[in-house]
């Protein structure tokens, strides 16, 4: 993710010692957790190839890869994206090595079988994200030293997305009655979603890594139907940006696009 703070510059002793320090204002199980994941929150995800422990857990996320030898000739090969491991029953390590910048995302999870506490490191160093969740499990907050997304959910749909930098800004989303995301080959986490001019999108608070670990079951459930619609707001502009989302299914082609409605 896009953060630039002193706390990621931190070894990761020093905010095993942070967290010590802050339990006065996040209680025992926010910081460490005392529940574990659960293979049916697990979301496959189109294109990948997973491999799952006798938990039904995954433990490893491959993608087939194509690349062009020096002779000109197509070569196909199986690349891994991560490899996951579950140390304890309530933490799991992901180790992303899709590209040139390994990350590993070491989660502890709470009651409701969702990660509570994330732990990201690099090369750069460490930094803490903490999430809430609705009693449903649907994510309610994320916050990372500042940065804090909050999610609002209306009967399993996300309906809200706040940015805390602007409190006054927000995108609304009303949804059909559609449920099959396959085949209009929209992302149930609505990442590859446009949510308007005056907020960033979800692939950007949960990019690299934390994309496939919303997949593998970590990081909450997805909204339940298609978006309809999506009204943008800020408090420094006067209109609002409108869109409708349209969808298509035509001898065989099937899809979707956003349309600003104005």
């Amino acid at each position: 993710m896009k953060r630039f703070s002193w706390i990621k510059y931190l070894p990761l002793w020093a905010l095993m010692a942070l967290g010590l320090q802050s339990c006065e204002e996040k209680d025992y199980e926010k910081i460490y957790g005392n529940g574990s994941p659960l293979a049916e929150n697990v979301t496959p995800r189109k294109d990948y190839i997973y491999e799952y422990n006798d938990e039904g857990l995954v433990t490893k996320i491959s993608l087939w890869v194509s690349e062009t030898d020096e002779q000109g000739y197509e070569e196909e090969y199986l690349k891994t994206i991560a490899n996951i491991s579950y140390p304890q029953s309530n933490r799991a390590v992901m180790e992303y090595v899709a590209d040139d910048w390994p990350t590993t995302y070491t989660f502890a999870f709470g009651e409701n079988h969702f990660a509570n506490r994330m732990i990201e490191s690099d090369a750069d160093g460490n930094y803490i994200t903490y999430f809430d969740y609705d009693s449903e499990g649907y994510m309610t907050s994320m916050n990372s030293d500042g940065d804090k997304l909050e999610l609002g959910w209306t009967d399993g749909n996300l309906t809200t997305v706040k940015q805390k930098d602007n409190a006054d800004s927000k995108t609304e989303l009303t949804y059909t009655d559609q449920t099959d995301f396959t085949l209009y080959k929209m992302d149930p986490f609505l990442l590859d979603v446009h949510l308007g001019a005056f907020a960033a999108p979800l692939s950007w608070w949960f990019e690299r890594g934390m994309s496939h670990a919303l997949y593998i079951g970590f990081l909450g459930k997805h909204s339940r139907n298609l978006p309809a619609t999506l009204v943008a707001y800020d408090n420094e502009n006067a209109e609002p940006e409108r869109g409708e989302f349209q969808y298509y299914n035509y001898s065989g082609v099937s899809g979707w696009r956003y349309d600003e409605v104005y």
